[in-house]
């Protein structure tokens, strides 16, 4: 089995036991998690001596993160793989904000040798699944490919967490149907990726012989190993009142699986797979979801799971990287003495000597594009901001929210990631001379439609720093009108705990608001940006000249 957990309500996968103390530990050794932040419903693969990843990032544009490894440990984000959400829904864009925890889930990445060309497959439960391909990660992504049905039709609501595989001349297409109880069919695929070719085979179905869940599987991964086809799930499951999740995997020698007497299964008869399943465990943040990939080491082949952490907390879901063996064809988590069990500390890197690095956060927003680290909550606005009016700053032009005085329904709202530190301080500095009367801009901590900020309010002529959250606007003080810089610093503990301060010269603080708990939401964790609207009118900009995340 991959997991042998321990079937207890009280076991919990505690991401903070080693108190921030994450990822390269610069002596050849790794604790997990190995990315400290929201990186939910990872994917994995490698190509030559490069690692890519990929992970959902719901209503978040640009889309679906792609980030670059050479270790397995250390990661860069170097691309968003979906430039415009609209290309997948109108709802998605800046003047309808439909879909908060929606849009972009679970994606797949793939690498066909054939023609030399990386494909991502993704779904969104209100759409369908679409594509984006590219001969180089690193550079620009295709307009989305709409994943059509045999017959032409849209897959349209209910169906999430695809699969892809490549295999010889022939490609094959897995999804879940949610919306039908979380059925899981295989569907055969055509060469450019766009269609699927039958009406798919049912492989998994809630109470199965395969697992016997009441959900049937998501968090699909198919992939091919020494001749033999795997595919990889979990599932939810209900023990003692509470949802459980359970991972399982099923392998045959025909991806139609085999007969009783032997006989290859076929699409119109299919056959039955070997299975394994771990035991059904209460775990509050379990390792349940991402992929299996090998690493060529100088010390030879090795092979690992990427996973991230179930159960979204104020991280999101973190990922770590699990060491496993192959035992009678089946992927165990092993680790010297440990099996089955999660690896928290003191792990060898798979390349010892390799360079530790750190994903991007501070910026100085000197380049004429937004780092890839930079996300905006929604489709923004491409006129209402600039990186050139300005060279150095980033300018923000203010517009009205689509509801007055609500920050998630403001447009060109821009985020980027937290991650699990025990100190951290972000100071923002603001030019406000350009503000106009009922604009609000300032410093934004979010999770999805949660957040908590700080900023400028310009009333009556008055202007004034404020405290805002979903539901409450505290005015801290006003000041002059002819402050033309404010500084804004938040700082926040290893869990999350949160202070904002401000400051008129850059140098002396005052504080604002403190003892206050952050928090995850609709299926994102932490993050921490910017935000400008105007309540009145389409007028007024802030030009923000840097922002600087400390973490230790």
């Amino acid at each position: 089995m991959m997991f042998k957990l321990e079937n207890s309500r009280t076991q919990n996968y505690d991401i903070g036991r080693y108190r921030g103390r994450w990822g390269d530990l610069g002596n050849g050794k790794y604790n997990n998690p190995v990315l400290a932040g929201d990186f939910s419903d990872p994917d994995i693969i490698r190509v030559g001596e490069d690692y890519f990843l990929i992970c959902s990032t719901m209503q978040l544009s640009p889309g679906l993160t792609v980030l670059h490894s050479r270790d397995l440990v250390n990661w860069s984000i170097i691309n968003n793989a979906v430039r415009d959400l609209t290309q997948i829904s109108q709802n998605y864009n800046w003047n309808k904000m439909n879909g908060y925890s929606r849009c972009i889930w679970a994606p797949c990445i793939t690498y066909n040798k054939k023609n030399s060309t990386f494909y991502i497959h993704f779904g969104t439960p209100d759409d369908g699944f679409f594509m984006v391909k590219t001969r180089d990660p690193f550079g620009e992504w295709s307009d989305v490919y709409e994943v059509k049905k045999a017959d032409g039709s849209r897959f349209g609501f209910g169906w999430d967490d695809c699969s892809v595989l490549w295999d010889d001349d022939k490609a094959y297409f897995v999804a879940t149907n949610f919306a039908d109880n979380y059925k899981g069919y295989l569907f055969k695929l055509s060469d450019d990726g766009t269609t699927v070719l039958d009406d798919g085979v049912l492989i998994h179905a809630p109470h199965d012989e395969y697992a016997p869940l009441e959900y049937g599987p998501e968090a699909n991964k198919l992939f091919k190993k020494d001749g033999k086809y795997y595919f990889f799930h979990n599932g939810c499951h209900t023990v003692e009142g509470a949802t459980v999740r359970m991972a399982f995997i099923m392998r045959s020698d025909c991806i139609y699986g085999i007969h009783p007497d032997g006989t290859p299964g076929t699409f119109d008869n299919p056959g039955r797979y070997e299975h394994i399943k771990e035991p059904i465990v209460q775990g509050f943040r379990e390792p349940c979801q991402g992929n299996i990939v090998d690493a060529i080491t100088p010390q030879g082949v090795k092979w690992y799971f990427f996973t991230h952490h179930g159960s979204t907390d104020k991280d999101g879901r973190p990922c770590s990287l699990l060491p496993l063996e192959w035992q009678n064809g089946w992927p165990i988590v092993k680790y010297g003495e440990v099996e089955g069990r999660m690896i928290w500390e003191n792990i060898e890197k798979p390349f010892p000597d390799s360079k530790k690095i750190i994903p991007q956060t501070s910026d100085d927003f000197d380049s004429a594009k937004l780092g890839h680290q930079w996300m905006w909550s929604f489709q923004p606005r491409a006129d209402m901001y600039s990186l050139t009016e300005r060279p150095g700053y980033l300018r923000l032009y203010a517009y009205k929210p689509l509801v007055e005085d609500k920050i998630e329904t403001a447009g060109n709202t821009l985020l980027e990631r937290n991650y699990r530190y025990n100190e951290n301080v972000a100071t923002a500095k603001f030019d406000i001379s350009g503000m106009a009367e009922g604009q609000n801009a300032g410093l934004l901590h979010a999770a999805g439609r949660f957040h908590y900020g700080i900023c400028v309010s310009v009333e009556n002529g008055r202007r004034y720093i404020k405290i805002v959250s979903n539901d409450s606007r505290e005015t801290i003080t006003e000041f002059d009108a002819s402050v033309k810089t404010v500084w804004f610093k938040s700082t926040w503990d290893f869990d999350f705990v949160n202070s904002f301060y401000y400051s008129f010269d850059g140098t002396n603080y005052m504080p604002a608001k403190d003892n206050i708990q952050l928090r995850g939401n609709d299926y994102r964790g932490d993050y921490i940006g910017f935000y400008n609207y105007n309540n009145i009118s389409e007028s007024g900009y802030v030009d923000i000249d840097y922002i600087k995340v400390e973490s230790n």
